[in-house]
């Protein structure tokens, strides 16, 4: 292991306090699920897709999948918030489909102009 590699696992336990501190910070006063609040949830499941993918990035020395990982990322995170929130109006529905247009727009841009170079 290089002097770079160990410097990146001696920050992930930083990186995961931050995390923890963040969800906490903005759950204060939100809405829960199960106990648990949605910010909270939205705040793990975004850490666990990007770890989960993190992994064959890694193995595949690549940063090809970057992108559409954004897009899929926004677009989960934003659905299981608006899934689990106490009440769902129109306004709620509108801004999920205005965010899922934008990330799925701007995420497969990005993947295609990343592809192609």
């Amino acid at each position: 292991m290089n002097k770079a590699e160990k410097t990146a696992l001696g920050a992930l336990p930083i990186i995961i306090l931050i995390g923890v501190g963040l969800a906490w910070a903005g759950s204060q006063g939100g809405t829960t699920f199960a106990g648990i609040p949605v910010f909270t949830i939205a705040v793990a499941l975004a850490f666990v897709i990007n770890w989960i993918a993190f992994i064959p990035a890694y193995l595949q020395q690549t940063e090809k999948f970057f992108d559409l990982l954004g897009g899929i990322s926004f677009i989960s995170v934003v659905t299981v918030a608006v899934i689990l929130s106490p009440t769902v109006d129109a306004r709620s529905l509108l801004l999920l489909g205005v965010v899922v247009i934008w990330a799925l727009r701007l995420s497969l841009f990005l993947y295609k102009r990343v592809h192609a170079a």
